[in-house]
This record gives structure tokens, C-alpha cells and sequence, in this order.
């Protein structure tokens, strides 16, 4: 149980550090990206546009990235379990296509799957995943 317990407390670190990883790329690309839309605004708009347009704008990283890591901490959390719950619902969520068959025919559909999807099981029953794509 002991064991258990640090695998799962391993995996959790993981997914949390990968999250936060994932969460601080973002925020540099977006700073980037925010960076340059402000040198388009400062070439070709005049002064007055330009001091309406960037006036409220503000440079620096909001400070619950920069210093506040509870607060970041807690918005991972709340990030971290909606995407568990998430998995947990997706993993109930399937079909079983039939490979031996030309075109892969889909032979059974889960309750959870015709619910997310709307679909009925015999309009499901019997055709390729491609109809999922959309037109």
C-alpha cells in the first residue's frame, strides 16, 4: 500500500510539473506574441492611437506566475482534476471497430459514447469512425 501510495504520489508530482511546464510556455509565448502585436501598434499607429490602444496594457507577468505559487498551485490543482475527470469519462467513452472486415466497421458503441455523442447505437453500428470527423 506504502508502494502505492509513492507511485501515485510520483505521478501526480509528474503530471502536476508537466502542467506547470505546459502553463509556462504559454505564458512566454504569449508575452512574445503580446511583444510584437505592441511594435506593429507603435509603427503604424500615430500617437494618439497608439497611447489609446497600449495605454491600459501592462508589461510584466501577472504575479500569480511570478510570485504567488500558491495561488498557481491551486489553479494547477483545479486544472489537473477537471482533466482527470475528464479521463475518467473519456475512458467509459468508446467503440470497437472490426479490423478483419474491409473498412473497419464499428461493432459496438459503450452507453457513455452514444451519450457524449448524441448517436443512436444502430446509427453507429456498422460504419467507419470517419463519419465522426464531420463533412
Amino acid at each position: 500500500r506504502r508502494e502505492r501510495n509513492r507511485i501515485l504520489a510520483r505521478k501526480t508530482r509528474l503530471r502536476k510539473k508537466l502542467f506547470f511546464e505546459a502553463l509556462q510556455r504559454r505564458v512566454t509565448n504569449l508575452k512574445t506574441e503580446n511583444e510584437l502585436l505592441r511594435g506593429v501598434a507603435q509603427r503604424r499607429l500615430g500617437d494618439a492611437d497608439r497611447r489609446a490602444a497600449l495605454g491600459g496594457l501592462h508589461s510584466e507577468l501577472p504575479k500569480v506566475v511570478t510570485e504567488n505559487m500558491g495561488q498557481a498551485t491551486e489553479v494547477i490543482k483545479k486544472t489537473d482534476f477537471a482533466m482527470m475527470k475528464l479521463l475518467t469519462t473519456a475512458q467509459k467513452s468508446f467503440v470497437i471497430t472490426d479490423p478483419s472486415t474491409p473498412d473497419n466497421p464499428i461493432v459496438y458503441a459503450s452507453p457513455e459514447f452514444t451519450k457524449l455523442t448524441g448517436y443512436a447505437p444502430a446509427e453507429i453500428v456498422g460504419r467507419n469512425c470517419r463519419f465522426l470527423q464531420g463533412p
